[in-house]
């Protein structure tokens, strides 16, 4: 399948491979500035992958899965609670063994939204949807990567206003869904 056409699922699944490459390549880095640079990448992929499931998967589970409410919001309990992970990430040292403790954290909770939405929700999404609408969210997901920034073009301003310290994970939300003000926080994943 030439990348062109691949749907909704095909999409979600390189990006899947890609956050696990990010993992390993993070896991083996050494020195801190690789290990930060490393860890904002991977910050910012998994920002923008779980907004093109906010915005492109969640609402056609919802629509066409059967019990896709439920679904959806449990895999929206994961995200937030890997997001927490994520700004952890961002407070620890590289080097610490906080840091250590949360990447392994981190890569537990990875691969099971992978091997959750590959073995049990994209064979029902792919069950329960057309070919062309598989195909054109697919197509958005796409240009949606295509427009993202890197980690490096989000870094901090540098003088922040006074009485905010916007996270990484904050910052990445802003940029990739267009709002210009600070996501509400919600408790869990």
């Amino acid at each position: 399948m030439t990348d062109r056409g691949r749907d909704l699922t095909a999409e979600l699944t390189a990006d899947h491979r890609a956050l696990e490459d990010l993992l390993v390549r993070l896991h083996a880095a050494v020195g801190r500035r690789e290990r930060r640079r490393l860890a904002d990448e991977l910050t910012v992929a998994v920002v923008r992958h779980a907004l093109a499931e906010e915005q492109h998967l969640f609402p056609a589970v919802r629509l066409y899965v059967p019990h896709g409410d439920a679904l959806a919001e449990r895999e929206e309990r994961a995200r937030t609670e890997m997001e927490a992970v994520l700004e952890g990430l961002e407070r620890e040292p590289v080097e610490g063994t906080g840091f250590r403790t949360l990447l392994a954290g981190l890569r537990r909770g990875v691969t099971e939204h992978v091997h959750g939405q590959e073995e049990e929700l994209f064979p029902r999404v792919r069950a329960s949807l057309a070919g062309g609408q598989l195909r054109r969210l697919g197509g958005r997901v796409r240009e949606d990567g295509a427009r993202a920034p890197r980690a490096a073009d989000l870094s901090p301003p540098p003088t922040p206003p006074i009485d905010t310290a916007v996270s990484l994970v904050d910052r990445a939300h802003l940029v990739f869904s267009g709002r210009t003000g600070p996501r509400a926080h919600r408790h869990g994943w």
